[in-house]
């Protein structure tokens, strides 16, 4: 998998992206700087030796590095009314008790105590700068008020032009379809919720006008963002991305005899929530959609064992109910053991329904996904913490 590092520009669609991207990384490759002054200034170099996937608030300042240089940048562009509308949600939403710094506390207060007109038009030192021209300073990492406007806009548009994948959040399935074809990966579906709740239609003209005058250089961004997706969107027009991504994955590696596939490792597959832990194991759960798939590579044909480890189901309805098909062949035999709470699924595979020439495939088809009783909103499944594909028999 590549490296790359993401430039994470406050409410861009952020999530969405780093969801979508760290399931292809091991646990230990993902880094999401918290701190980039201290981080770059330390450079944390042992941990750059494993790290493959770097996010985080930072500009080009930092992505632009020595350090980086072997790593792909990315970058998603929002429209500026949009985004600082998305702001001004998120600040009004946000609890004091989730603010680190006094600065963010005095961010959320403020939010709170105005109307969105008075926020996006906001003079307050600290504040303003999230509302004016935010995006071109993370491309530029200064606004010095003695650069001429061109100058900061053609600087910024250059380093558009370096990324190697430059994304829109307003067309956010094109955007990602192209980042993951040239990384070579599986596509992405993104349904990105916007936490925006106005239209632009629904602000005065005179509104509009103003916010347009304080962002005039990130609207001249977002239309060279634009222009470059629009080029780009003609070539993967009628690609079957899907297959064309598992080709390049698969095709010509040599076939394994066993394989054992642990949760904080990379996956290939679709419809799988990000990687959770305790002392003892990783594990991914299935969701949010029913159907959940996972690719391997070529096997040896012959007969062998599948065994599934799962240490947590959202309810036994769900369990009781749950199929797997492999290769499209519904497993049917299953033999359920329980070590200690943790369930293992014990199938036999007939070679004849394993590929040796192509990837494998492993569906996992529950009756419905349901969240948690705790507050949290995804909607889950059945948590898988190891999966093994061995021409051998297991005892437990």
């Amino acid at each position: 998998m590549e490296k790359v590092i993401y430039i994470h520009i406050p409410k861009t669609a952020g999530v969405t992206i780093r969801e979508g991207l760290t399931k292809y990384y091991d646990k230990n490759e993902v880094y999401h700087v918290l701190n980039p002054k201290e981080w770059l200034a330390s450079k944390y170099e042992s941990e750059l030796l494993k790290t493959k996937f770097i996010h985080g608030h930072f500009g080009w300042d930092v992505a632009s590095n020595e350090v980086f240089n072997d790593f792909k940048k990315i970058v998603f562009i929002r429209n500026p009314l949009s985004r600082v509308r998305s702001l001004y949600n998120f600040l009004k939403g946000s609890e004091f008790s989730a603010c680190i710094t006094e600065a963010d506390k005095k961010r959320v207060a403020f939010a709170k105590g105005s109307t969105f007109e008075e926020f996006a038009l906001n003079e307050v030192v600290g504040i303003k700068g999230g509302v004016c021209n935010q995006q071109t300073k993370f491309l530029t990492s200064d606004l010095n008020p003695e650069v001429a406007d061109s100058e900061k806009i053609e600087t910024a548009i250059s380093r558009l032009s370096e990324m190697f994948s430059v994304g829109v959040v307003e067309r956010m399935q094109e955007s990602l379809n192209i980042l993951t074809y040239k990384l070579g990966v599986l596509p992405i579906n993104a349904e990105v919720v916007r936490n925006s709740s106005k239209l632009i239609s629904d602000y005065s003209s005179g509104f509009i006008d103003l916010v347009r005058e304080r962002n005039q250089l990130d609207f001249m961004l977002y239309a060279a963002a634009e222009e470059m997706l629009n080029k780009q969107v003609v070539a993967l027009d009628g690609l079957p991305l899907k297959k064309l991504a598992l080709e390049r994955l698969f095709i010509g590696e040599p076939p394994r005899n066993n394989l054992t596939l642990l949760f904080d490792e990379s996956i290939i597959g679709e419809n799988w929530h990000d990687c959770e832990n305790n002392d003892s194991f990783h594990w991914r759960f299935t969701g949010p959609e029913n159907l959940t798939t996972l690719y391997f590579p070529p096997l040896i044909k012959s007969e062998r064992v599948l065994n599934i480890y799962i240490p947590h189901v959202i309810c036994e309805d769900v369990f009781k109910k749950v199929k797997f098909f492999f290769n499209g062949v519904e497993l049917k035999g299953v033999v359920v053991k329980n070590l200690q709470g943790l369930y293992v699924l014990n199938y036999r595979l007939a070679s004849n329904i394993i590929r040796q020439d192509s990837y494998n495939e492993l569906q996992i088809e529950t009756i419905y996904t349901k969240s948690p009783d705790d507050g949290d909103d995804r909607l889950l499944g059945i948590a898988i913490s190891k999966i093994e594909l061995l021409n051998v028999i297991v005892k437990f």
